[in-house]
């Protein structure tokens, strides 16, 4: 009898328990599910500078590269064109949204035709071979501020093509003869060539060398830019109060 009365009781509790388990569970309250988070357009106008940014990286740290590269002799490029790859791979690598496959392409474009120009150089390449790489070159960075322009919504403005003559300054550096002359980044013929004077072709000189074997002109392709000639090369005119370039 008393343990009958004994099961009887553990039932009652067991039943007790499992009442109390049920409202428990019919008082938790069912949350309602989440919306998905929608994933910002990369290509929107308003996450468009924050989808170039990367690319765009990129391409300023191959033009500092780049830069480095015209000023150095050329038995001495062999230690900075890997840089120069380096850079070209990591873009190669670079995932980019389909409103960026064009700007990405003239981006290889342009450092694959920098890099092949300076290998040539380092190769002995002819000088007009060098000169047609960093004309193609300057081009296919213009088709890359274009595109990179219209992805920003603003107005492309090609570099100035005029050679202004500074003021006070009259002296003219002329290549009178039948060739194309080279010119240098540094007054040296060691150094990287970064055009041409074209026969019968002349620009502002602005500077020479202590020795007076090299005059310091207005690029005739690029006016922001100083580039040197041989003195023996060109015919100067009024260069008499030029000054020494350190």
């Amino acid at each position: 009898m008393k343990r009958t009365s004994l099961l009887l009781f553990l039932l009652m509790a067991f039943a007790l328990v499992l009442s109390a388990c049920e409202r428990a569970v019919e008082a938790t309250p069912t949350l309602a599910p989440t919306a998905p988070t929608a994933t910002p357009d990369p290509c929107s106008p308003a996450m468009m500078p924050t989808t170039l940014a990367p690319v765009n990286a990129l391409m300023r740290e191959f033009d500092d590269a780049a830069q480095l590269a015209a000023q150095t002799p050329r038995d001495q490029l062999v230690l900075v064109i890997p840089s120069l790859q380096e850079i070209r791979r990591r873009a190669e690598d670079q995932e980019v949204p389909s409103c960026l496959a064009t700007l990405k392409a003239l981006q290889i474009t342009h450092m694959n035709t920098v890099i092949n120009t300076l290998m040539a150089f380092l190769s002995g390449a002819d000088v007009n071979i060098l000169v047609q790489g960093i004309s193609q070159a300057r081009l296919q960075r213009e088709d890359y501020n274009r595109e990179l322009a219209r992805l920003t919504g603003m107005t492309y403005e090609p570099p100035a093509t005029a050679t202004p003559a500074p003021t006070g300054v009259t002296a003219v550096a002329t290549n009178t003869g039948a060739d194309p002359v080279s010119l240098y980044a540094l007054p040296s013929t060691d150094a990287v060539p970064v055009g041409v004077l074209a026969a019968g072709q002349g620009s502002v000189a602005i500077g020479r060398s202590a020795d007076g074997r090299w005059i310091q002109i207005i690029s005739p392709e690029d006016p922001t830019q100083s580039v040197w000639v041989l003195a023996e090369a060109v015919t100067l005119v009024g260069g008499e109060g030029l000054p020494v370039v350190p």
